[in-house]
Order: structure tokens, then C-alpha cells, then sequence
């Protein structure tokens, strides 16, 4: 997602990656913190339902970050002990003049992969001007770009259906 300027220039404001891939029958759900990545199984272990087919919702504790921009990095193991990226949330951790920490995020979306379609939806009261969004797959391909006016809380994009994953 691009951001345009006061002068008509655009640049790179936030790059989020949404996978695309046939549903999972998850057994492994994990998170870590920023880029130190502990190794797959290693991460912060979160306990799953005993429907794994139901939304994921889990606390993550983020005590002892320090002040600043942080990633919060979830993947998933499924049956056929496979691993896939879920979802890389930036956010911030600071600090106003009463001394409590709370966590911040500049521009905060949720991004869903729906029926062949990317939707993507504003939450909350954001700071967004209009932006482009671009779609691209893991390996670069564009998929699919259109602009996002900043009066619009959604935005939906045909994607090329799935590959299955080997």
C-alpha cells in the first residue's frame, strides 16, 4: 500500500503479505516478536480449540518490548506438516506523559482472502490519506492494484484463483 503526499508524490508506507492458499487443517499455531526468528516449532505456542476450524483469538502478553516499532509474526503447521506465514501486524509500543505503555498502530486494516476476492477493510478512526494498494504473490507477481480513497472503509479485488501447495 502506497501513500500520496500534499505534492502528488507517491511512497511505501505499509507492506503487509496475505497468503492465498487452500484451507489448512491447522495443528501448530505460533508467534514471535520483530525479524529474531526462533525457528519453526520454537515460537510462543498458542493453545488451539478443539474446533481448529474456527476464527484464531489469543492474548499475546507484550510485556518487557521496548518502546518503539515492533512485528507480531504468527504462522501455522497443518496435518501435512507444513508451514505458512498467517500474519505480520506491525505495531508500535509507546509511551504518552502518564507513563503507561500502550500499543499503536498507525493504519490498522484487516486484510481476507474471500470467494476469489481480496478485501480489504479500514478499523477504526486511521490516519489514511488515499492510498494504491497493490497485491502481489509471494513471489512478486502483481495481482491486482487499485487506489483506496480515504472516504471509502473497504476495498475489494478479484485475485487468479489458488495454487495448491506441494
Amino acid at each position: 500500500m502506497r501513500n500520496i503526499d500534499e505534492q502528488g508524490r507517491w511512497s511505501a508506507t505499509v507492506s503487509r503479505p496475505l497468503y492465498v492458499c487452500p484451507e489448512m487443517d491447522i495443528v501448530q499455531l505460533e508467534y514471535y516478536f520483530d525479524v529474531i526468528d526462533p525457528g519453526y516449532g520454537k515460537a510462543i505456542q498458542v493453545e488451539l480449540s478443539a474446533d481448529r476450524y474456527s476464527p484464531f483469538v489469543f492474548d499475546v502478553p507484550t510485556d518487557g518490548l521496548y518502546l518503539g516499532n515492533h512485528l507480531l509474526n504468527v504462522r501455522a503447521r497443518d496435518s501435512k506438516d507444513r508451514w505458512t506465514v498467517l500474519s505480520i501486524e506491525p505495531f508500535s509500543v509507546v509511551e504518552k506523559g502518564t507513563g503507561v505503555r500502550t500499543l499503536v498502530s498507525d493504519f490498522a486494516f484487516a486484510i481476507a482472502a474471500e470467494g476469489g476476492r481480496c478485501r480489504m477493510t479500514s478499523l477504526g478512526d486511521n490516519s489514511r490519506h488515499g492510498c494504491r494498494v497493490e497485491v502481489a504473490d509471494v513471489s512478486g507477481h502483481l495481482l491486482a492494484t487499485a487506489e483506496w480513497p480515504s472516504t471509502t472503509p473497504q476495498l475489494s479485488r478479484s485475485l487468479p484463483p489458488a495454487r495448491e501447495l506441494s
